[in-house]
């Protein structure tokens, strides 16, 4: 079966990674399966797979520095808010 986003939910997937399951549980290996985030980590624990990862290096980054990015700029709006609007915006009168 080829990866998609809503992989977990292919009812040829999930009779395929319950078949991964049982033959890791009969043979005594630890059975672990590759997921797209914690929902489905905790998923596949519920399921009985004994290790899953909880995202990728990329997606834990990219979330860590978006929060850092939107902290900051929320200390930088609040110290440094904008200047409120004047009236009409003025214009420049030609010389004639």
């Amino acid at each position: 079966l080829p990866p998609a986003p809503d992989s977990f939910k292919n009812p040829r997937h999930i009779a395929a990674c319950q078949r991964v399951l049982d033959v890791a549980n009969s043979t005594g290996l630890v059975p672990g399966h590759h997921s797209a985030g914690p929902e489905d980590a905790v998923r596949l624990f519920d399921q009985g797979f004994k290790l899953s990862q909880i995202g990728s290096d990329v997606v834990m980054v990219s979330a860590g520095a978006a929060a850092a990015l939107k902290t900051v700029a929320e200390a930088r709006a609040k110290a440094y808010p904008a200047p409120k609007a004047r009236g009409a915006a003025r214009t420049r009168r030609s010389r004639a």
